[in-house]
This record gives C-alpha cells, structure tokens and sequence, in this order.
C-alpha cells in the first residue's frame, strides 16, 4: 500500500502516530491495510469515524458471519489503488456525499446487529448455566 502511494505521488497523509482519530473524522476516504490478520481495527476506525474504507479483497470482507457484503472500497491489489484513485477524483462531491451516506448507514446497521448476535450468545449461554 505505501509502495503504491508513493510511487505514484497520491494525496494521501499517513500518520503513524497516535491522534490519528480526529484527522479519519475529516477524511472522506481511508487506507485500511489488513496487517497481521485479514481483521483489522484500521478498517473498523475508518467505519466508525465515518471515512470510507479502501481495502485488499479477501474472503473475510465477504464472510456473512464477518462483514457480509460490506460495500467497502475493495482493491485486488495495492497497484489497483491509483487507477481507482482517478476514478473517485471524477465523481462529484454529491456522488461522494451519497456512497459516504450509504457506506454509514450500512455500518450502523451492521453494528446493530453484530449487538443483537452478541447478546443472544451471552443470554444463551447465562440460560445453559442457570443463570437467568
């Protein structure tokens, strides 16, 4: 990813450092690399500060028991990222507005039902162990 952004000279700031929170909330778009697992808490920091994530694909993006069909920006490879770069700067600033609209709404959804899920597990498991 960062090979990709430098070598074509792409307007993306990388911060490394912690504060980055406050510069995601002010972004409409942001890098989010997997690292060590195809899970990742650039992706879901992104999500919450209301930024668009930009991705490599893999099965987890797709997973329903994972994200589902997440409408993330998804890249086959980091050197897709200055062509579809291109293709973002040509939209307008509503088109953008509508796909940042959407991909929150989606996320607050998600996030609903990733809680219901969670709940259901632990009253489940309470009701087994004659908790409740």
């Amino acid at each position: 990813m960062l090979k990709s952004v430098t070598e074509h000279r792409l307007p993306a700031f990388l911060k490394v450092t912690a504060g980055f929170g406050a510069l995601l909330e002010n972004s409409r778009f942001a890098l989010g690399p997997k690292g060590g697992a195809d899970e990742t808490v650039r992706r879901f920091d992104a999500l919450e500060s209301g930024a668009i994530p930009i991705s490599r694909a893999h099965p987890f993006l797709a997973a329903p028991e994972a994200l589902g069909s997440t409408p993330i920006v998804k890249l086959e490879s980091w050197d897709q990222l200055p062509a579809r770069h291109n293709r973002i700067e040509s939209l307008s600033d509503a088109q953008l507005d509508e796909i940042q609209r959407d991909i929150v709404a989606w996320w607050w959804d998600d996030k609903e039902v990733l809680a219901q899920t969670v709940a259901g597990i632990i009253d489940a498991s309470f009701a087994r162990a004659g908790v409740l």
